[in-house]
């Protein structure tokens, strides 16, 4: 069974039609921090094949973020806002409870800069060691709206987040491509 996150690293190795566009990511080791609700999880791939040693979770994710953004709501609004509930005002930086709007703009950069750093301190810490990954991908829900941290937190060379795209669909993305790869023509991306 394939770990997960190698979704992630099939949607940049492959294009659409599921054949190989990115040789380079073939041969490298690339480590991948997939930010998802709950959880964030971290795993290394070698030319493609799973390495244990360097792969781990964490119970870290956006939730964390909007659980602590929703708590400071509360005590100025004394409403209790659902965290499905605060994507749209995340993303505009305002929020209107009973017809009161409220700037959540510094609130929000200053929690997620928190859960980057605490994000960034266990990759580094977990991956001190691992002096030789070549690519360090960013993916999930969480990567989009923590990304503008984690890039300069994160040692190593971490892989630009693309917001044009929604992030909580790389590994899905990555499968289907690997799909039509596998199904459709082309080589093996672990032959060589």
């Amino acid at each position: 069974m394939m770990p997960q996150p190698l979704g992630s690293v099939f949607n940049l190795l492959m294009n659409d039609q599921g054949r190989i566009v990115n040789q380079d990511l073939k041969k490298q080791k690339v480590a991948v921090v997939d930010i998802g609700f709950r959880t964030t999880d971290f795993t290394i791939f070698d030319q493609l094949r799973y390495i244990e040693r360097g792969s781990s979770s964490i119970d870290v994710g956006i939730s964390k973020s909007f659980s602590i953004i929703a708590s400071k709501l509360k005590e100025l609004s004394g409403v209790h806002v659902e965290l499905y509930r605060l994507y749209k005002s995340v993303d505009s930086g305002v929020i209107k409870i009973k017809g009161q709007q409220y700037n959540i703009t510094n609130l929000t950069e200053q929690i997620f800069a928190n859960t980057a750093e605490a994000i960034a301190n266990e990759v580094n810490q977990l991956w001190a060691d691992d002096w030789d990954i070549d690519t360090i991908i960013l993916t999930g829900g969480g990567s989009a709206p923590l990304a503008k941290y984690l890039e300069s937190m994160i040692d190593g060379n971490v892989s630009p987040v693309d917001t044009k795209i929604d992030a909580r669909m790389n590994n899905v993305r990555g499968y289907i491509k690997y799909g039509k790869f596998e199904w459709g023509t082309g080589e093996s991306p672990n032959k060589d």
